[in-house]
């Protein structure tokens, strides 16, 4: 009696995938991840991908339909669940992407395998969940990439908080000359900030019941000044202060304020000109550590008791690259601009710098795979 054997290999299927004909594998390298902790939840991962010949649109030779780009869409590896992503930037004619994309888990045990999908021709609207990024402990996110025209609102805040900022004056109104200007950063866009009046003020923060904070960005000085990166902060004086992320000559530092303790400044050396820094500091109630991080490393951390921030700031309004009414004017780049309700750990900013400052090897971008339809083979 004759047996027949069928080997069934079932492969990816363009109708299995909601009608994306084509799409990428890419490999999160697990150690690139930080090692203290052995998973991070909700993590955003910058996705970088540039000059892809595929990711160009149909009229330039590639495989993406919409001319936005809104048929690019990420999934995670087995395709039962799209991912939440936000575009900073698409290019039609070079098929270049920039994206952050959350992942519900990033392990530094084992690789993380999500997948690019692109190519549906019944896709005209954006498939993104920009808010969906950046999770509920995040309070405002400014990648500030805007193009500095000073108009109201302008530099905006990609959580669902509205924390949007403009450049200008103590009252936030748009003003052209306090703008900073738009130029290259470590990836896409970034600001530049003259060192003179330039500001950005953002939509008011109330974070009186907050038991942890964290305040960080991506930094470029330009010189050593006493300059003001970003805080909740009016002047100088401890009643003046909430929080604040700054520069005091090449040291990265903060100023803190709790309920019932203020540090005016905790400084730690590490920075020069010229060259980009993830500058972070924290503050948690469940420990009374004020900790300063510099590319992910922890410099030091210093007691300060509180059970929550500072309860009566005199204003409400975190400013960017300076202090509302000015004088302690940030001169460099910035972008980036991070608060969150949380004291986020060692392990989470060393997984951003690492994400960050080389995508390329963070993560592995596989060969474009088209969509095939099921089928068998060695029939006996």
């Amino acid at each position: 009696m004759a047996i027949v054997l069928l080997d069934l290999i079932v492969v990816w299927t363009s109708a299995a995938q909601d009608s994306y004909n084509y799409r990428n594998r890419i490999t999160i390298d697990h150690s690139r991840v930080g090692s203290s902790c052995s998973h991070l939840y909700d993590f955003p991962v910058l996705i970088d991908i540039q000059n892809d010949p595929n990711l160009k649109t149909i009229s330039n030779g590639g495989h993406v339909f919409n001319a936005s780009g809104h048929d690019i869409i990420f999934k995670n590896q087995d395709g039962s669940s799209q991912l939440d992503h936000e575009v900073l930037s698409y290019n039609a004619s070079s098929g270049s992407l920039l994206a952050f994309v959350r992942l519900p888990q990033l392990s530094s045990m084992s690789d993380t395998i999500i997948y690019v999908h692109y190519g549906n021709s019944s896709i005209s609207s954006s498939q993104q969940n920009v808010a969906g990024v950046w999770d509920y402990d995040y309070e405002a996110v400014l990648h500030l990439q805007e193009s500095g025209s000073g108009s109201s609102d302008e530099f905006k805040d990609s959580t669902s908080n509205s924390h949007d900022g403009t450049g200008g004056g103590l009252a936030g109104s748009g003003n052209g000359s306090y703008t900073p200007s738009r130029t290259g950063g470590l990836f896409g866009y970034a600001q530049n900030f003259d060192g003179s009046n330039d500001r950005i003020r953002l939509d008011a923060v109330s974070d009186s019941s907050w038991s942890a904070v964290t305040v960080q960005a991506w930094i470029n000085p330009d010189d050593n000044g006493d300059d003001r990166i970003f805080g909740k902060c009016y002047g100088t004086g401890s009643s003046d202060q909430t929080w604040l992320l700054r520069q005091t000559g090449y040291k990265i530092g903060t100023r803190m304020h709790t309920n019932s303790a203020n540090n005016g400044g905790f400084d730690m050396a590490g920075l020069s000109a010229g060259s980009w820094f993830l500058a972070s500091v924290t503050w948690d109630a469940s420990d009374n550590k004020l900790r300063v991080f510099l590319n992910g490393n922890e410099l030091s951390s210093t007691t300060l008791n509180g059970t929550t921030l500072y309860t009566s700031p005199p204003v409400s309004e975190p400013t960017i690259g300076n202090i509302p009414g000015g004088g302690r004017n940030y001169n460099g780049q910035l972008q980036e601009a991070r608060v969150s309700k949380v004291a986020r750990s060692a392990c989470w900013f060393l997984t951003e710098y690492n994400n960050q400052v080389s995508p390329s090897t963070f993560y592995n971008i596989g060969n474009e795979e088209g969509s095939t339809a099921l089928h068998t083979i060695n029939a006996v």
